[in-house]
């Protein structure tokens, strides 16, 4: 697990400080580059918000070789900075966030091209009290030089740019995510 995602997923779900949350003093896997601002060889591929952190915004970025669009790696930006991650773990998947021994969620993908793209699974977990997973299934697609994102819909294929993490509450504590709304 790298305990940099941990960190970052406590951020955005308004966990940070409860138990197995990180800090920045523990997090120890990972690169933390101090500024949120899009570098170039970047394309943003979600924004990312959550009713846990009203008024703070992340976004999911794809680094790329320089003049090209081919992807060699995530970028997490939050308000403090931007996380930095591999594509290596996406077949088996990267735990983005785990809380007391869940595995809160987990990106992975079985099919991502860096020159084409693919599908993202975002696991996640709806209740710690019973166990219940569900997952959200995002498409990147490489249109020309740009990046896009998609889901698919039972009215069909609709183009987002952002997702919303709806916090799943139990007697006012978190736990776990109720839904995914993309837009």
């Amino acid at each position: 697990m790298n305990k940099l995602n941990v960190l970052v997923w406590c951020a955005v779900l308004g966990l940070s400080g409860q138990a197995g949350c990180l800090n920045e003093r523990n997090a120890g896997d990972g690169v933390f580059v101090p500024s949120p601002a899009v570098s170039r060889g970047e394309s943003t591929l979600l924004i990312v918000q959550s009713d846990a952190k009203p008024g703070k915004t992340y976004q999911l970025r794809l680094r790329m070789n320089p003049g090209t669009s081919t992807v060699t790696g995530l970028v997490f930006a939050t308000p403090d900075g931007n996380y930095e991650y591999s594509l290596a773990g996406l077949a088996s998947g990267i735990v983005m966030m785990q809380e007391d021994g869940h595995r809160v969620i987990v990106l992975s993908s079985a099919d991502f091209d860096p020159n084409g793209g693919g599908t993202f699974r975002l696991n996640y977990l709806v209740s710690a009290i019973s166990g219940t997973r569900r997952t959200f299934l995002v498409e990147a697609d490489l249109n020309g030089s740009n990046w896009e994102t998609y889901v698919n819909e039972a009215n069909g294929r609709r183009k987002i740019s952002s997702l919303f993490f709806h916090v799943n509450k139990v007697l006012g504590k978190v736990v776990g995510i109720s839904r995914v709304t993309a837009r």
